[in-house]
């Protein structure tokens, strides 16, 4: 029996695109990207065993688990212009929402220096233009406020919400990638929000292919 390092890198990616074509029709996303997705399985698998950008159990489930569920805050970023990933570690989501809308304006927040030479490399690769990679810790970047910050595996809400609240311009939004149980981690964050002025809602949603349970969580700034 093959160990998944062993399996063809081709076959890899031609089931992975595969995958990917599938989830982009149920996104309604235009699948005319594809080759950048292709580039950027080819560097995932590059530096695969070099440093740890996701999980050993994902590594033959990247468009389902990161590339997919990285696409469903699509819709909700249509009128965003500057964007923030916020602890971008392997891209996600930053990197597919720019593949899906070169259009917008991405900063990737990373401060482990690792991975953001990766992701500048990825960049590059990629020739992606409007985004730019910020090697060091979120509460050290003094450039220009955000309209739209993105959080994934980036901690609870309640200890993002003075960063949050820093980053965001009046009237920006947040959007927290969780699991489908959210309701404690918000009740937590609750007084928090109500003191720096942030409305919340939440959308559940199911992921592309696989239908997993999950939770979009919206914080809105109020507009000054």
């Amino acid at each position: 029996m093959k160990s998944k390092n062993r399996v063809n890198p081709k076959d890899r990616i031609t089931r992975e695109i595969n995958d990917l074509q599938r989830g982009l029709a149920e996104l309604e996303i235009n699948s005319g990207r594809a080759k950048k997705f292709t580039i950027y399985l080819e560097l995932l698998y590059k530096y695969q065993n070099k440093i740890n950008l996701i999980s050993y159990n994902d590594h033959d489930r990247i468009s389902r688990r990161h590339f997919l569920v990285s696409l469903i805050a699509y819709p909700y970023l249509k009128n965003a212009r500057h964007i923030a990933d916020l602890g971008s570690g392997a891209g996600f989501p930053g990197v597919p929402l720019k593949i899906a809308l070169p259009e917008k304006e991405f900063v990737l927040i990373e401060s482990m220096q690792k991975r953001a030479k990766f992701l500048q490399e990825l960049i590059n690769k990629l020739e992606l233009n409007s985004i730019s990679v910020f090697p060091d810790r979120a509460e050290n970047y003094h450039d220009k406020a955000f309209d739209m910050i993105l959080l994934r595996a980036a901690g609870k809400i309640k200890d993002n919400l003075r960063l949050i609240d820093r980053l965001l311009i009046p009237g920006g939004q947040a959007i927290f990638y969780k699991s489908s149980s959210v309701d404690g981690e918000i009740k937590k964050a609750q007084s928090l929000m109500d003191k720096f002025g942030f409305t919340f809602q939440v959308e559940q949603r199911l992921t592309p292919i696989e239908k997993i349970p999950m939770s979009l969580v919206f914080l809105q700034r109020h507009s000054a």
